[in-house]
């Protein structure tokens, strides 16, 4: 769970929606709340796959087009490598899907499990 609040600050440094699948920026408002849930699932000794589902709405005044009406969901999947079992480093990949074609494809690499 997420949340943004930026009352009396100017357009350009409004909040926007904070999930994986929207690119930060590209939808603003006063405020944003998101909530964003995963479930990760062994496969094997070194592999496992994540699936992940949210939503963020903008609200506040001086949003136009966005109101608690307007939530942006997302949805996603992925798969991570264990690269070093001991340091529990892995290696990362998903995709997520948003609302109007929006979508993005990550690859992280060195953080802990």
């Amino acid at each position: 769970q997420f949340n943004k609040l930026t009352s009396g600050a100017p357009t350009t440094a409004f909040a926007s929606v904070q999930l994986r699948g929207y690119k930060a920026g590209q939808y603003l408002g006063e405020f944003m709340s998101s909530l964003e849930v995963e479930e990760r699932i062994h496969l094997a000794d070194r592999w496992t796959s994540t699936v992940f589902a949210g939503a963020a709405i903008l609200y506040g005044d001086g949003v136009s087009g966005s109101d608690f009406h307007n939530p942006y969901p997302n949805i996603g999947a992925g798969v991570q490598f264990v690269l070093k079992k001991k340091e529990g480093i892995v290696a990362n990949l998903e995709a997520a899907f948003g609302k109007d074609d929006n979508y993005g494809v990550y690859v992280k690499l060195g953080y802990t499990y």
